[in-house]
């Protein structure tokens, strides 16, 4: 009785959910929105190819 006890404890603890601080949550946030932004700002520095063939 006691081993079944201990091992739904170790599983429960297994599945428990590891929660991301809200300081982590933002540095996160504002490195991903930095990246699109610069590749944005790249990919409109380029001339749009005006040529007429595809």
């Amino acid at each position: 009785m006691a081993d079944n006890r201990s091992r739904k404890k170790s599983s429960h603890k297994a599945a428990e959910k590891k929660s991301v601080n809200p300081g982590m949550k933002k540095i996160i946030r504002r490195s991903i929105a930095g990246v699109c932004l610069a590749s944005a700002v790249i990919i409109a520095s380029l001339p749009a190819d005006r040529s007429g063939k595809a």
